[in-house]
């Protein structure tokens, strides 16, 4: 993108206003990780106000974030050493993920024992963090299930043997793995047993429901262009019916609302520059409200960091990163004292990553 295209995106993210009428918004992207440590992929406790991270060694760490300035506490994140010898990124694809349940906030990770990758699961005891291997529980790449009173919080995995299998089971159950069977990726459902998947239909992929209790698959998508890495949720602003969103062929989010139990798809959302590629869209809910974060890119790699809503009557775009051109990566999302920030991961030219933590400008949480 030329210096002039920069300078009018930046215009356009000062001039946006947010939905709900707050003041003229002006980036505030700050650096908040040491530049001489190199994190990536945080993943934020936000009960707890924590982070837990794989360093480059393969160690695996837990550290604070301030609840209201977000400031992360200590900045090169190594607060806690929980445990060694993970997966590495390259094989795994994903670093450690948080797992709620009534039994308390827990994290999952992917770890070698020898040459293969098996569940490793570390819990708090009261005075540190004590990490270990699962029994049995071959596999990499762990997402668990966010449900604070879940008496039987779940895990989805990737197999090892080289294929694509996904499976799933209960955290604090010895019961073997149930294969998810024609099904690629998955998230969980929040407040259910179930998970969003991509499924092959004609040789498109799609989103589909999955119902892991029943073992049934109800599909979402039916549209053109592949589908990648979709969430289901609940959305506030259309009376809590559930929603799809999806990455369409690396170019645009594609949006779906269930209606008296039909799917249809809504919106589809594309970042205001119009670079070639989006990436790593995820949603969140402030304020009573749906947005999407996201990674708008060239095809040089240089990317930005953009919010949005979902609801096509209330169109609304705003790049939360400054407008320098780099390699941002890995937006996350947490609400502090101060409002939601977007953190994202910038990777330097010496390959070090370096952390930012970008304001909203979506106004003040409210009360809860």
């Amino acid at each position: 993108m030329s210096l002039a295209s920069r300078l009018l995106t930046l215009a356009l993210s000062v001039c946006l206003v947010a939905p709900l009428g707050a003041e003229p918004f002006v980036v505030e992207d700050t650096v908040v990780s040491d530049p001489r440590s190199s994190l990536s992929d945080l993943e934020f406790d936000q009960k707890g106000f924590r982070f837990t991270w794989q360093d480059k060694s393969r160690n695996l760490w837990v550290a604070l974030v301030d609840a209201v300035t977000g400031d992360l506490i200590p900045r090169n994140g190594k607060g806690q050493w929980i445990d060694d010898n993970l997966v590495p990124m390259r094989i795994s694809g994903n670093g450690p993920e948080w797992s709620y349940g009534a039994a308390g906030t827990r994290i999952v990770y992917s770890k070698l024992v020898g040459r293969t990758g098996f569940l490793g699961l570390a819990a708090f005891d009261g005075t540190v963090w004590q990490g270990g291997v699962l029994p049995g529980a071959e596999g990499r790449t762990p997402l668990a299930s966010l449900d604070s009173d879940d008496p039987a919080p779940r895990v989805r995995y990737r197999s090892t043997a080289g294929d694509a299998t996904v499976f799933w089971g209960e955290l604090d159950d010895n019961a073997p793995p149930a294969a998810i069977p024609l099904a690629s990726g998955g998230r969980w459902i929040g407040g259910e047993r179930a998970l969003s998947v991509n499924v092959t239909v004609g040789e498109v992929s799609q989103v589909a429901r999955y119902d892991i209790d029943p073992g049934t698959f109800t599909q979402v998508s039916a549209d053109a262009g592949t589908k990648y890495d979709p969430f289901i949720f609940r959305a506030p602003e259309f009376n809590n019916d559930w929603v799809a969103i999806a990455d369409i062929d690396h170019q645009r989010i594609g949006v779906w609302r269930e209606i008296a139990g039909t799917w249809t798809r809504i919106n589809t959302l594309e970042a205001p520059t119009k670079q070639p590629l989006s990436l790593s869209a995820e949603p969140f809910i402030y304020r009573g409200r749906s947005y999407i974060f996201m990674v708008d890119a060239d095809t040089n790699q240089h990317s930005d960091i953009w919010i949005a809503t979902i609801d096509p009557t209330r169109p609304f775009y705003r790049q939360v990163s400054e407008p320098s051109l780099m390699v941002r990566q890995d937006p996350e999302f947490l609400v502090t004292a101060q409002g939601a920030y977007i953190y994202y991961t910038e990777k330097a030219l010496d390959d070090t990553r370096i952390i930012h933590r970008c304001a909203t400008g979506l106004g003040l949480p409210q009360s809860r």
